[in-house]
């Protein structure tokens, strides 16, 4: 917005003294007839409103030959000092005067200036200060040349996420998924320069990944990171990305932190977890393509990097990874190339095994070459080890029914996965089996 400016008139102020009503000069003559025949004359002069006042004089006339003394009293030095203080008094009040003038002109003044830089109260036009409470319109404005459309090509096509820059030397996060299989990846700044990049490394588990682009001859701004310890539920948040693709590049979208520490289980294909994320849940809507963008507070400050949204037919859950442990993670990728540690995601470990529930004496077709198999025992039967490097081979066989884990019956799946869920890869559980029409108990390592 240009700003106007404003020409000061001097003030000129002219005092003007207004005479009053002159009274008229009141002669009064006593006569008193003696021996001496002496006459007494006063003559008075009455001052003018405007403290002009005239010598009082009295005068002693002798009408005979003989003139007598004449006697004058004066006021000429009251009269000068009162209009002295008068003119002083005048002029004290005159600058009192100029001084509120000028006063008043400056505080007007500065109050035009501070309505011309803020554009008179305009939101969109507020210069944005990250760190501080800000609107929608200023965070928009301030966060979104921080933000990066990133174009990715794989031997399967192609795809489009988002990217935060980190720094103004070129770094830039955004999410392992969006990156994963790319043959080529391209960053798209906010005024449309298309930049390469090279991925400086990614970690699956925590789905974070670092680019680096050349900042030679680019003006890059770099987004201030918050605390994401600090955010709590119900406070607003805003969301930019590119969903559906960088033709809606830049798209800014608000809500609310919906929940902190969000444990969130994300499953293979095939059904077994493959691992549990602590994420803020936000009510900000994110569509594919805003993978890898910011979550931002209302003090401009990034506090998570947006990752996923529960399935299409939910709207307004979607999650961030909490910046906290993104930058911790993002570090170490910068000076290794990998990260190994489990600060925002913990692996998932299972029996690497399929399996359904039984009931002693009910028949099941437990195999694809079994069309009735009966079961001796109830629990989780096996139909199939996955893999050679599962936790499972070398320890259970088809056809053996799992009865409990470390002490703890299991009658269905969900109670295996249940018990799963409190051990971390590495950990050793106790198995109590039937196998052979006998109980078998066996130690895994899990995987």
């Amino acid at each position: 917005m240009a700003a106007g400016a404003e020409d000061a008139t001097g003030l000129k102020e002219t005092e003007t003294l207004h005479s009053g009503e002159t009274a008229a000069d009141s002669q009064d003559t006593v006569t008193v007839k003696d021996a001496s025949e002496t006459a007494y004359t006063q003559e008075t002069v009455i001052a003018s409103n405007a403290n002009e006042a005239a010598d009082l004089k009295e005068t002693e006339t002798v009408p005979d030959a003989e003139q007598g003394p004449v006697y004058t009293w004066s006021f000429e030095e009251q009269l000068k000092a009162e209009r002295e203080a008068e003119k002083k008094k005048s002029r004290n009040g005159t600058l009192i005067y100029a001084v509120i003038m000028t006063c008043l002109f400056a505080v007007c003044f500065g109050t035009l200036a501070v309505l011309i830089v803020t554009g008179f109260g305009g939101a969109g036009n507020t210069p944005a200060i990250p760190g501080e409470q800000m609107t929608i319109p200023q965070i928009a404005e301030a966060l979104i040349p921080t933000t990066v459309g990133v174009s990715v090509t794989t031997e399967k096509g192609g795809g489009v996420g988002t990217g935060i820059i980190m720094s103004e030397d070129g770094y830039i996060a955004t999410n392992y998924h969006v990156i994963s299989g790319a043959k080529t990846v391209k960053t798209v700044l906010s005024d449309q320069t298309v930049i390469d990049a090279e991925i400086v490394g990614g970690d699956e588990l925590s789905d974070l990944a670092l680019l680096k682009i050349d900042p030679k001859g680019l003006r890059l701004s770099a987004a201030l990171f918050g605390d994401s310890d600090k955010a709590v539920i119900g406070e607003e948040v805003v969301a930019i990305g590119n969903p559906a693709g960088l033709e809606f590049a830049g798209t800014v979208t608000s809500g609310i932190i919906s929940a902190i520490n969000r444990n969130v289980r994300i499953y293979s294909s095939n059904g077994l977890l493959n691992k549990t994320m602590t994420l803020i849940q936000t009510s900000a809507n994110l569509n594919p393509g805003n993978s890898g963008g910011p979550l931002i507070n209302m003090r401009g400050e990034v506090i998570g990097i947006n990752t996923m949204r529960l399935s299409a037919e939910y709207e307004g859950i979607g999650f961030a990874i909490p910046v906290n442990g993104a930058l911790k993670i993002l570090e170490e990728i910068r000076r290794t190339g990998s990260y190994s540690g489990e600060d925002v995601a913990v692996r998932g470990v299972s029996l690497g095994v399929t399996a359904t529930a039984v009931v002693e004496g009910n028949t099941y077709p437990l195999t694809r070459d079994d069309e009735r198999w009966t079961a001796a025992k109830t629990g989780v039967a096996i139909s199939q080890i996955m893999s050679g490097d599962s936790s499972a081979y070398g320890k259970l066989e088809v056809y053996d029914i799992v009865m409990s884990i470390d002490g703890v019956a299991v009658d269905d799946v969900y109670d295996v996965r249940e018990i799963l869920l409190t051990h971390r890869s590495g950990d050793v559980i106790s198995v109590i089996i039937w196998r052979d029409g006998a109980e078998k108990t066996v130690s895994i390592t899990l995987k």
